[in-house]
């Protein structure tokens, strides 16, 4: 255990730190061993979170999903694609990678407590939501085309 004033080691069974006499009572988490910062005071060592690997699966899914949308948008904007291909196209890939990003991107959120580099997870979830919108426009134009 570390005195959570000083950081100096402790003994076994101490009652205060020898070093700076602070009582040394409490929880072993509370004598985790301490850092010292540029400021001089001392911080608890912990634990670096992990990446949050959710949030940036439903990122990279949901950008994918976005451009693919995108590019059959601008397809079917110059008329070389008939109602069919969009239909196809759109349910067999667009709708798939898109579910999965805002559904990766959705677990993300739920982890963002345990996890850094969260900003990926709402990243992930608003991307497929402007991806939702532009398959919701090819369904549309191809529908009423």
């Amino acid at each position: 255990m570390y005195c959570k004033r000083c950081g100096a080691p402790l003994r076994d069974g101490a009652e205060y730190c020898a070093k700076c006499g602070a009582s040394v009572k409490g929880t072993a988490g509370e004598n985790a061993p301490l850092k010292t910062e540029t400021n001089g005071n001392l911080q608890p060592v912990t634990a670096a979170k992990p990446i949050n690997g959710w949030g940036i699966a439903g990122c990279i899914c949901a950008v994918i999903s976005l451009q693919v949308a995108l590019q059959q948008f601008y397809t079917f904007i110059q008329s070389s694609a008939s109602v069919l291909s969009t239909f196809v196209y759109t349910f067999i890939f667009i709708l798939p990678v898109l579910f999965m990003g805002v559904g990766f991107s959705g677990a993300g959120v739920a982890v963002r407590a345990r996890t850094r580099m969260n900003g990926f997870a709402y990243t992930g979830l608003a991307t497929g939501c402007v991806a939702a919108l532009f398959f919701i426009i090819n369904f549309f134009m191809a529908v009423f085309a």
